[in-house]
Order: structure tokens, then sequence, then C-alpha cells
């Protein structure tokens, strides 16, 4: 993480300043840094050192600086998109400074005076700079700073010729107003005051919270963002039947939405659902269930689960060297009859249960609960109700869910993906 970095407004046009602290922050995003810190929130009043006093991000009067509209626009990209990091083109330019281009799969975002994205450019009578992002299907989003001559080939920046009308319009407190452009094919050109505008390129289809795509299907059920297209695919691509697999084994009902896009774990394909967690043997050309409390032993999440979900580490598993499968699982099913009835009833209940939930391999009698820790979930018995669970009622803890929240898997595989086009 960057930090304490800004350029002092009293010496450096506002503007200018802006445009490098966004180079700055997109320069980060490139990186795949933690993030960064711009110094400072407020400027201070006239005294000694100026420059160390018109640093901030806001004027003595409470108006922001233009780095503000700049870093609230990135804002609105970044928490919505599902691309991986872009790439970002910095050059020296003798009247602003510095020019940029910053081109990730769903994102074109320029700044300086007189800059050539490739599919997108600006002309400004001064420091300028354009977000055009393409997140949602046949909707390209654009930011301006300032007056701005803009021209856009969306074939060429979204990648594909949109079918049906194409129009620009302008969104301000009333909503979407058109706005005037010229229009050939698909390329636009237009002249851009500040503000946020949409280009609308066809109609998009109607979608449901789920639906089929290309080798399989798209659900946006657990993308935890408001309001947003993107979500998770499950398919059969590249050889790897995770589709197919899916439903085989019971999809939603058993194994829970999709939490993350389908990575690499450990030198195995894997995709985790709220409850399981998919892993693909290509020797076997089948799928297992990972054990996924035990990957979390593994990578020292025993103290976090400790603390946040009353889960106790699991027992020495030492004593099941040289036993037979059979007395294997006898011994750990034995761990069952420590527990209130109710507990173990509703573990046995599951006809899969060893799929499921694996070998139980620890329990823990605590103040408000009795828990069972498998290999694969957790359950708990409540002796007292709880805001989620009645009294003498047994909750499971999905698998999937709690890893995710536990950090085990990659940023990138629990970021949601883009909606297919």
């Amino acid at each position: 993480m960057l930090s304490e970095f800004g350029y002092a407004t009293d010496s450096v046009d506002p503007e200018r300043a802006a445009l490098a602290e966004t180079a700055i922050t997109l320069g980060l995003v490139a990186q795949h840094a933690a993030g960064g810190s711009k110094w400072m929130l407020n400027d201070m009043p006239d005294g000694f050192n100026m420059r160390e006093r018109t640093l901030g991000a806001f004027r003595l009067d409470g108006s922001p600086k233009p780095v503000i509209q700049a870093l609230a626009a990135l804002r609105a990209y970044l928490d919505t998109t599902g691309s991986a990091p872009g790439d970002l083109r910095l050059e020296d330019d003798p009247d602003t400074g510095v020019r940029y281009v910053y081109r990730a799969s769903d994102a074109l975002l320029l700044g300086g005076k007189k800059v050539d994205g490739g599919g997108a450019s600006i002309e400004a009578g001064g420091t300028a700079q354009l977000f055009l992002t393409w997140t949602d299907p046949n909707l390209v989003r654009l930011w301006a700073s300032g007056p701005i001559k803009a021209t856009f080939d969306l074939a060429q920046t979204v990648g594909t010729a949109p079918a049906g009308a194409i129009a620009l319009s302008r969104l301000d407190a009333a909503g979407e107003r058109h706005t005037a452009a010229d229009i050939h094919g698909t390329v636009m050109a237009a002249s851009l005051e500040a503000g946020n505008y949409l280009i609308r390129a066809g109609t998009a289809a109607a979608r449901g919270a789920d639906y089929d795509t290309t080798g399989g299907r798209f659900f946006t059920q657990t993308n935890g963002r408001k309001n947003s297209p993107s979500g998770f695919a499950v398919t059969n691509e590249g050889g790897v039947p995770l589709w197919t697999a899916f439903q085989s084994l019971g999809g939603v009902d058993v194994l829970g939405y999709p939490v993350t896009r389908r990575f690499e774990l450990d030198g195995f394909v894997v995709q985790a659902f709220q409850k399981s967690v998919l892993q693909w043997h290509p020797d076997q050309k089948s799928f297992a269930f990972l054990n996924t409390f035990d990957v979390l032993h593994d990578r020292g999440r025993d103290d976090w689960l400790a603390v946040y979900r009353q889960t106790p580490p699991p027992l020495d598993t030492a004593p099941d060297a040289g036993l037979a499968w059979e007395r294997v699982v006898a011994r750990h099913l034995a761990l069952l009859d420590k527990v209130p009835p109710p507990l173990k009833e509703q573990f046995l209940a599951d006809p899969s249960w060893l799929d499921h939930y694996g070998l139980p391999v620890s329990t823990q009698d605590a103040s408000n609960s009795v828990v069972v820790r498998a290999q694969r979930a957790s359950l708990q018995y409540w002796k007292e109700a709880v805001p989620w669970a009645a009294k003498g009622s047994v909750t499971v803890a999905n698998g999937g869910d709690l890893a995710k929240e536990a950090g085990l898997f990659p940023w990138l595989a629990v970021t949601p993906e883009n909606a297919p086009r």
C-alpha cells in the first residue's frame, strides 16, 4: 500500500493535481497493490509553508477539489467490475505533465490534454479525464472531468459491434437527458461537459437472477452487490464439467449457489459453492468434495474459526494410522455419541453425510451451543435461542461460505464476474 502521496495546489493547478493523483491510483490498481492513501483530507488555514497546507482533497470552505470527482468515478467502477486489473500506460506531456491510458477488459480511462487510447480519444483545452466503462451489457458509462471533445468506436472499445440503435444521454438529478452526438455506424463523436453520461447500445435482454449461458449457467444471487448484474458462472469450459457435476450432485438445493469463479487450489481446478467446494481430478475424470475445514486447519485458520464461529480445532488423527477404513469411520462417528441426540440425528439424517459433511473431527460444548466440526462443515445445536436459530434447533455452517469469509480463496476468485454480453 502506498501512503501519503499528493500534490499541493498552491503551486500545482488542481486539475493537473487530480490528473497526477488519479494516475498514481491507477498505477496501484494495475500493480495489484492493496491500495493508496492520498495526503491529505482537508487543506489547512494560511500560515507557514503553504505547500504543506494545500495538499488536501477538500478546500478550506469544504468544497471538493477535482480529484474527488475522479476518485468517486473510479470507485463507482471498481465497486461493480469483475475484471482483473488492467494495464496503465504513462507518458510525459508538456502541457499537463503526464497523460495516461488505462485499459481493462471493461474499461478505457484516459487522462491528459490530447490522448488517443485506441478505440477512444479525447481533446480538451486543458487538463481533462474521461472514463469509459462497460461492465453492464449494452451500456457504456462515461464520466468527464470537464469540457472534452471525445470520439469512440464502440466495436473497437467494447469488443463487439452493438446490436440495435446507439444513443447518448447525460445523467443528472432529473434522470437521463438525450445529448447530441455524431454517430456513424459504431463510431460516436460528442462534445461533453463535466459529469456522467450513458451510451445505450441496443436493448438489453431481460434476465432473471440466474440464466443459461454458453456451456452452463450464470448466477447473480451471491454477488454481494446491490443492483449489479455480476455473478458467477458454472460451466463445462475447458473440459472441466463443473456444470454437469453441479446438476448431478443436486444443484442449488444441495450445494447452494456459487460463491467463487473456478480457480486453481493446490494444483486442482476447484469452484466453491455455499455449502461445498468441488475439486476436479483429471486422472479420474471426476469431482471430489474438498475437505474445506481440513484445508482451513492446514492454512492456520483454527484460531479464526474458534473466535468467530465457535468451532473447535480438530483432534489428533494419529490414532487413525494403520486402521481399516471402516474402523476409521467408526472411530470418528463415535464422537457423535457425546453430543445431544438431535445433533447426531441431523448429522446422520443426510443419506450422503460423508460427501456433504465428511467425518466428524471434534466436538465442543460451549455456553450456548454444542458444536460438531467435520471435514467439510460444522453443525451447531443451540442450547438457547439466538437471533438466527431457535432453542433446541441445529444449524449447519456452510463450508464454502465460511472458507470464503476466512480468506481461504484468492481475491480474484471471489470477485464476481461481469455478466455475459
